[in-house]
C-alpha cells in the first residue's frame, strides 16, 4: 500500500476537524453578535454599557480564543499522528530542539581490571637442533651456532620455527671432560633477533655436556721426559770406571766429569717435565658440526607480541 492510500483518510480527517472548528467559531461571533443586537435594541450605547456587560463580551472574546488555541493544538496533534515514524536521529520538544549524534563506546567503557598475562614458554622445554659450525674449545670461550631441525610449537603463539638459528658461547669443562653451550641469541628464517635468552645444550643422552674428541699434549711431554731420562742413563753408562775394593768406580778425568754434568741436568729436565705434565698439562676438545644436540629453556622465556615470526 501507497504513502498517498494511507495519508488520504488522515487528511479527510482533518478536513473535518478544521470545518467543525470554523462552525463552532462562526456559531460563537454569531451570538456574541446577537447579544450586541440586543443591547443596541434595548437603547443603550456601545459607550453606555455596563460593567456586567462589559465582563460578558470579555469572557466571550476569550472563550473564543480558547477554542482557536484548542483548535490549533488539536490541529498540531492530528498532522504528528499521521505522520509516518522517522529513523532521523533529529528529536523536537515544544521548547527546544534537539539533534542526538550517536557515538560508539570507547576504551573508556571496557571493565578495569588486571591486563591480560603475556604468553611464555616455561623452563624445562626442549627442542631439537643441530651445530652448524665445529666446537674446538680449551678453558677459553668460542662462539657457536645452532639450527633448529623441526618446527617446535607448543600453540598458534608459542612456537618456533625450523631453520632458527641459535648463537652463544662453548667453554670446556676439564673436570667432566665435556663442552658446556649455552645460547643467548636467537634469530628467526625472517631475521628477526631476540635476546636475553638461557638456552642450554644437551646431549643426546640429555646430559648437560656435549661430548667430542679430546686431546692433549701429554703425550710429547712424556716424550721429552723419557729422551731426558734415557740421555741421563746413557751419559752415566759411557763414564770411564775402574776396579777397587769398593767395587767399580769411575775414574777421575775431564770425560767422566763432562759425562757425569750431562747425567744430572738431563734428570733434572726430565724431573721438570714431568711435573709440569702434571700441573699444566694442555689440552682441548673438538665436536664436529652437524651433530643432533637437544636445547633446553633454562629460564622461562616471554614471547614477544606476535611470536617468533
Amino acid at each position: 500500500m501507497s504513502f498517498q492510500a494511507l495519508a488520504t483518510p488522515m487528511l479527510k480527517k482533518l478536513q473535518l476537524r478544521l470545518m467543525e472548528r470554523k462552525l463552532l467559531v462562526l456559531s460563537i461571533g454569531g451570538g456574541i453578535a446577537l447579544m450586541l443586537g440586543l443591547l443596541a435594541f434595548s437603547g443603550q450605547s456601545s459607550s453606555k454599557l455596563s460593567t456586567d456587560d462589559k465582563l460578558l463580551l470579555e469572557l466571550a472574546s476569550m472563550s473564543v480564543q480558547l477554542q482557536k488555541l484548542k483548535g490549533d493544538l488539536d490541529l498540531q496533534k492530528s498532522a504528528a499522528e499521521s505522520q509516518p515514524p522517522l529513523t532521523s536521529t533529529r528529536r523536537q520538544t515544544s521548547s527546544t530542539r534537539e539533534i542526538v549524534i550517536p557515538v560508539q563506546a570507547g576504551n573508556a567503557f571496557q571493565k578495569v581490571g588486571a591486563p591480560p598475562p603475556q604468553p611464555y614458554i616455561p623452563r624445562g622445554s626442549v627442542f631439537q637442533a643441530q651445530l652448524l659450525t665445529s666446537i674446538k674449545t680449551s678453558v677459553q670461550g668460542s662462539v657457536v651456532v645452532a639450527e633448529t631441525t623441526r618446527d617446535f610449537e607448543m600453540d598458534m603463539r608459542r612456537r618456533i620455527p625450523k631453520k632458527t638459528r641459535l648463537i652463544g658461547q662453548a667453554t670446556y669443562d676439564p673436570t667432566l671432560k665435556g663442552v658446556n653451550v649455552r645460547f643467548e641469541t636467537m634469530t628467526s628464517p625472517s631475521g628477526e633477533q631476540y635476546d636475553n635468552l638461557e638456552l642450554l645444550a644437551l646431549s643426546k643422552q640429555a646430559w648437560p655436556l656435549i661430548e667430542g674428541i679430546i686431546f692433549d699434549d701429554r703425550g710429547v711431554q712424556m716424550g721429552a721426559a723419557l729422551g731426558f731420562g734415557f740421555l741421563s742413563g746413557f751419559a752415566s753408562g759411557a763414564q770411564d770406571r775402574e776396579a777397587s775394593v769398593f767395587g767399580s768406580v769411575t775414574q777421575p778425568s775431564v770425560k767422566n766429569q763432562v759425562l757425569s754434568g750431562l747425567s744430572v741436568a738431563s734428570f733434572q729436565v726430565a724431573e721438570q717435565a714431568i711435573e709440569k705434565m702434571k700441573n699444566q698439562a694442555f689440552e682441548y676438545v673438538v665436536v664436529p658440526a652437524g651433530m643432533p644436540i637437544y636445547v633446553l629453556f633454562n629460564k622461562k622465556w616471554i614471547v614477544p607480541e606476535g611470536g617468533v615470526r
